[in-house]
């Protein structure tokens, strides 16, 4: 069974968790540099002695080009091989407006790249054709609203 868990980078995690998971997600949340998102992912490889933790990257949460390159480079360095793109919850963003600007900015890395996916919006066709033409993998939440998944 593959297990995903979702933390942001201050949030602290047992042994047991990570030993445990398949894959930790690190949220770029507002406010938050993304350079704490790729610190807080090395961190959860050094304890899981491998590659585990996915960083997100919330387009517009981005301060910067620069520093996005600047934290992707540490990020390959440090043998971390998959990030989530998605739009973050700005309104507008600095460097960034959305997932495609980023998509088209860090395939250089060669980096395992996953999209947000909202069934309870987006039909499978629109995403199978919006966004898996692209991207490799796309993640979703768990859902608990029986009325959204009674439609």
């Amino acid at each position: 069974m593959k297990i995903s868990i979702e933390k942001t980078p201050n949030q602290k995690m047992s042994q047991y968790a990570i030993d445990t998971a398949t894959t930790v997600s690190i949220t770029h949340l507002p406010k938050t540099y993304f350079s704490q998102v790729v610190n807080a992912a090395m961190d959860i490889n050094d304890l899981a002695g491998k590659a585990k933790a996915m960083p997100h990257i919330a387009a517009r949460n981005l301060h910067s080009e620069r520093g996005l390159h600047a934290s992707l480079d540490r990020a390959k360095e440090a043998g971390i091989d998959k990030v989530l793109i998605i739009g973050g919850s700005e309104k507008k963003g600095r460097a960034f407006q959305g997932v495609n600007g980023v998509y088209s900015a860090i395939t250089r890395y060669n980096f395992e790249m996953y999209c947000g996916v909202y069934p309870q919006e987006e039909s499978f066709n629109h995403t199978l054709l919006t966004k898996y033409g692209k991207f490799s993998k796309g993640i979703t939440q768990l859902c608990l609203s029986s009325k959204l998944l009674n439609k």
